[in-house]
């Protein structure tokens, strides 16, 4: 309501929309429930239907509002009000994190999509750009940036939002919510390797993992030519990794491994082969942690044999 203005508290009053950025989202006179509080209404429909594709309205519609106690014999300005609407393929998962940037990222990027195949191809193709950004961000992202690296505990959505870095099941969890919250599901799978120990030279031994104790500790090095989201030099060296799967997707047959951290898609007529293709492309070697006979720190590595499966995938 304009400075100055008096609230109404009593008598009929009814209040209209007029669009100003899109005319044909306004609405029609209608009685508003007065009190104490304000003037409020419910259920009362925009004068023209949102379109029935993916939208993202930006900038954000702005509708001019209007009020009247005299039954519309003169009508008085009650400001400008301003929405970002978002609209969805359809009803959002039930488990998808409706944040603002899972919602924009998702509907700027299928704006005008009708299919899920379409609009899940077109929310992929920003990824690999490297450059994803929150709402309203100039720069981008990053996958394991200074704050990822201090502090551990970034693998959701809601961390890489926070804090604009996360490490790879935050990255995984957020391309997972950007999809749901298109009604397309995804699933967030961990990879570990199963690559059998090496033999260790006489008086080495194997560390034990703190995890999966008393197995050794070891994991996978990714290939450091990989830049990664806003991070041309990310963290390699992992206990193991986090990606996304799409499978039964109508029109795309066979499934697809998708790792967001990396910006980086791996097709296939199966799962199977679409989770050997990232590990052909993604992994270089598998590490583990020894003492050698001196009771120093090494790390004992085998170069991932391309072909053949050395890791697997939890779903």
């Amino acid at each position: 309501m304009p400075t100055g203005s008096t609230l109404l508290t009593s008598g009929l009053v009814k209040i209209r929309g007029t669009g100003v950025t899109t005319p044909n989202y306004g609405m029609a006179s209608t009685a508003a429930t007065v009190d104490t509080t304000g003037l409020s209404v419910s259920s009362v429909p925009l004068s023209a239907a949102f379109p029935n594709t993916v939208c993202c309205y930006i900038p954000p519609v702005q509708i001019q509002w209007d009020y009247t106690n005299d039954n519309g014999t003169t009508w008085a300005n009650a400001g400008i009000s301003s929405h970002k609407i978002y609209v969805t393929l359809a009803d959002p998962n039930a488990t998808a994190n409706l944040f603002q940037t899972v919602l924009e990222t998702g509907c700027k990027a299928a704006k005008g999509d009708s299919s899920s195949a379409t609009t899940a191809s077109d929310i992929w193709s920003i990824f690999p750009g490297l450059n994803v950004k929150r709402a309203g961000d100039v720069n981008g992202m990053q996958y394991w940036g200074p704050i990822a690296r201090v502090f551990p505990g970034i693998f959701d959505t809601a961390g890489l939002l926070k804090n604009a870095d996360g490490r790879c099941g935050a990255w995984a969890s957020f391309l997972v919510d950007v999809l749901g919250a298109q009604n397309i599901t995804a699933v967030n799978a961990g990879i570990l390797p199963t690559m059998p120990p090496p033999t260790l030279a006489p008086g080495w031994t194997f560390v034990a993992s703190q995890q999966d104790f008393p197995q050794p500790n070891h994991g996978i090095d990714i290939y450091t030519t990989h830049p990664a989201q806003s991070n041309n030099s990310p963290a390699y060296h992992f206990d193991g990794h986090a990606v996304v799967k799409i499978t039964g997707l109508s029109g795309v047959p066979g499934a697809t491994v998708y790792d967001p951290s990396y910006g980086r898609s791996y097709p296939g007529l199966s799962i199977p082969t679409s989770e050997q293709n990232w590990e052909n492309d993604a992994v270089q070697d598998y590490w583990w942690h020894c003492l050698d006979a001196q009771g120093n720190d090494r790390i004992s590595t085998v170069t991932d044999p391309k072909g053949s499966r050395e890791t697997k995938f939890d779903k």
